[in-house]
Formats: structure tokens, C-alpha cells, sequence
């Protein structure tokens, strides 16, 4: 029993010794799969530190100055030609980074080029912008995990996928007053460049305001959201000039603030005259945002008389109204009565004026002239001929 019992105790001996070598065998490898994952990670959060601070500085010079923070023309592609953005243009510059004033983890070359005018074609360790689409490129690249990066990526996973970084917006404002509404403003706003998921429209905003300066406080944008790449703007505004400022921002929580290049500026009044067509006074449409609003009227004049003495001129109303839905207001501005004659009956101004009548005898003949038209605004479309 004992010799078989010393015989076991150096089996379970032997065997606990192979399975301690296979545990540290296990653990180095282990281990060294973590230290190259680590020296892995490093480069892509440096070189993912490089490219947002680049993508972000470079958005907020362009935002003030309306120009890239380039020198040198770059024209050696090739390294990064099949992962260029579809909306690069042609021309591919060095970025000045002395404009931007920025700490990088690469891009060494840069302190070599003496000669910001030539055109750099054997350098590839410096950060490269497209002129059109603003992307930003590293044409040495890093690779990591057996794949090279030019371009900074939404995320860095290792051998996972990745999505194309997202453009910087191109942002155009056109402003006018509308066409339809009175005292109002319409604006469209596009953002080009950028696919509608790119961007989150729930933090990208407007707001219309008298000053013509860029407004940096997100929390200024108090207008409303914009619905889309493309969003038309139609809004009443007091008495003014005024400027529509646009902050849009990427699903990556980058800002692109745009600022219209003109003012639109919104009259006191609205003045209506007589208004024909084919010789036959026509009424005019007017719509109106909700408010208050103060209506003034003035009747058409009558026609002249023969010894023009006394002109009948029209009567004058005014009124309040508050609107509280968009409305349509059908205007009948009032013509001028027909001028006397002697040989006939005159005819009264468009809207209501009076026929002016004849009085005739042989050796003293009378005329009349017509009445000036009333002068009304309604709600429903009626007038009188």
C-alpha cells in the first residue's frame, strides 16, 4: 500500500508541474497580446488626437477667417488615393500649423519645408487638407493592427470595420422678404457637403437677431431647429434689420457657425395703392402672422368737377386687430371718380363710387363727375363694382 501510494503522489506531482507550465505559458502570451494591444491603442488615440484637434481647428479658423490655414500645394496622393473623400477637389495643401498654433503627435516633416511657395512632393509625414471637402489627411498614415489609417475615422476599433470621417458642412444662407406674408422674413438655409445623417439636428439651430457678428454661445440659437440639409424659414419680425445665424452641429458634436452676408429689413407700414388690370380696378390679397395690427383706410377722391373748385376727397377710417391664426386680408383700394362731362353720364371710381349725373339745356348745359370708390379690408373676398 505504501509503494503504490508513493507511486501516485509523484504522478499528481509531475502532473500539477505540466499544468503550471501551460498556465505561464498561457499568461506570457497573454500578456504579450495585451502589451501589443496597448502599444496599439496608443497610436490610434494619438493619431486620433491629432486628426479631431486638426478637423476641429481648422473648422473654427475657416468659421472666422472664410479661408483654409494652408501653404504648400501637395500632389503626392498616391499613398491615400483610394480612401479620398468623394467630394475632394483636385487641390491638396499643407496645413500651416503656425496659424493654428497646435501640439501634434506627427507630422515632422513640417519643420523641414523652408519654402512655403513650392510645391511638396517628397514629404509624407505632414497633415494635408483638401481644398473643396476640408478633409484632412496624414499621407505617411499609421498603421494599426495590420491596417493603415489616412484619415481620422469615426471609430478606432482595431481589426473592426470603420465609417469615413464626416465632412465639415458647407453652410449657404439666402434671405429676402416674403413674398407672401407681410412683415415677415423667409430664409433658406443648405448645408452641402454632408450626408442628413452626418448631422444632428436636434442641436443644430438658428436665430434670427439685429446684430451681424458670428454668435459663439450655443445657447443663443433659441429660433428653432433646422429639419434638414435643406430648411426654409419663414417667420414675422418687428420693424428692423435683421440677420439669421445658423449653428450646425455633426453627429460627432462638432460646430459649424454660419452668419447671412446681408439683412433683411422689415418696413414700418405696408401701403396699398389703386390697383387695375384691363382698365378695371382689382382687388389685392395680404396675409398676415399672427399680431396686432393697426389698419388705416383712405376713400378715393371724386372725379373734377368743370370749375374745379371743390374737390370731394375720400373719407378716412382706422382700426386695431389682433390675429391670432395666419390670415388672409382681401384689400379694395377705392378709384378715383370719372372727371365731369357735359355730353354724358361719368362713371364712379372702382369699389362703390357714384355715377355723376347731366343737367342739359340748349344754351346751358351741366355735368357732374363720378364719386370717388370706397377704400375697405375684409376677411372674405367681396368687393363693389
Amino acid at each position: 500500500m505504501k509503494y503504490r501510494f508513493s507511486k501516485n503522489e509523484s504522478g499528481i506531482s509531475l502532473m500539477v508541474l505540466v499544468i503550471t507550465v501551460i498556465l505561464l505559458l498561457i499568461l506570457t502570451f497573454t500578456m504579450t497580446i495585451s502589451i501589443t494591444q496597448y502599444a496599439e491603442e496608443i497610436k490610434m488615440n494619438k493619431f486620433s488626437t491629432d486628426m479631431t484637434t486638426l478637423n476641429e481647428e481648422i473648422t473654427q479658423y475657416y468659421s472666422r477667417k472664410k479661408e483654409l490655414p494652408i501653404i504648400n500645394q501637395f500632389t503626392n496622393t498616391t499613398s491615400f488615393a483610394e480612401v479620398k473623400n468623394v467630394n475632394d477637389g483636385a487641390e491638396y495643401y499643407v496645413i500651416d500649423l503656425d496659424k493654428l498654433n497646435v501640439k501634434l503627435n506627427y507630422g515632422k516633416d513640417y519643420e523641414g519645408i523652408t519654402n512655403k511657395e513650392e510645391n511638396i512632393t517628397d514629404l509624407i509625414d505632414v497633415y494635408i487638407v483638401n481644398k473643396q471637402s476640408h478633409t484632412v489627411y496624414y499621407p505617411k498614415g499609421i498603421e494599426i493592427n495590420g491596417k493603415t489609417y489616412y484619415k481620422l475615422v469615426e471609430e478606432f476599433t482595431g481589426v473592426s470595420g470603420h465609417t469615413d470621417v464626416i465632412l465639415d458642412p458647407e453652410v449657404t444662407i439666402s434671405m429676402q422678404n416674403s413674398e407672401d406674408y407681410l412683415f415677415a422674413i423667409k430664409s433658406i438655409v443648405e448645408i452641402k457637403n454632408v450626408q442628413s445623417d452626418d448631422i444632428d439636428f436636434t442641436k443644430s439651430k438658428y436665430v434670427f437677431t439685429k446684430e451681424s457678428s458670428d454668435i459663439a454661445d450655443e445657447r443663443a440659437y433659441s429660433g428653432g431647429n433646422l429639419t434638414g440639409t435643406t430648411t426654409t424659414i419663414e417667420e414675422p419680425k418687428a420693424p428692423g434689420d435683421w440677420y439669421l445665424h445658423v449653428i450646425v452641429v455633426n453627429k460627432l458634436g462638432k460646430k459649424t457657425i454660419e452668419t447671412s452676408n446681408n439683412a433683411v429689413t422689415i418696413a414700418k407700414t405696408a401701403e396699398y395703392d389703386y390697383y387695375e388690370e384691363n382698365g378695371q380696378g382689382k382687388e389685392q390679397t395680404a396675409k398676415l402672422f399672427p399680431g396686432t395690427y393697426r389698419l388705416e383706410t383712405w376713400g378715393a377722391q371724386g372725379g373734377d368737377t368743370e370749375s374745379k373748385a371743390t374737390l370731394a376727397y375720400g373719407g378716412y377710417s382706422t382700426g386695431i386687430i389682433k390675429n391670432s391664426i395666419n390670415k388672409n386680408l382681401y384689400i379694395n383700394v377705392g378709384g378715383k371718380g370719372e372727371d365731369f362731362s357735359l355730353s354724358r353720364i361719368t362713371n364712379g371710381g372702382y369699389n362703390g363710387g357714384g355715377n355723376g349725373g347731366v343737367y342739359s339745356t340748349s344754351s346751358d348745359p351741366q355735368g357732374g363727375a363720378g364719386g370717388g370708390g370706397a377704400t375697405h379690408i375684409a376677411t372674405v373676398s367681396r368687393h363693389f363694382i
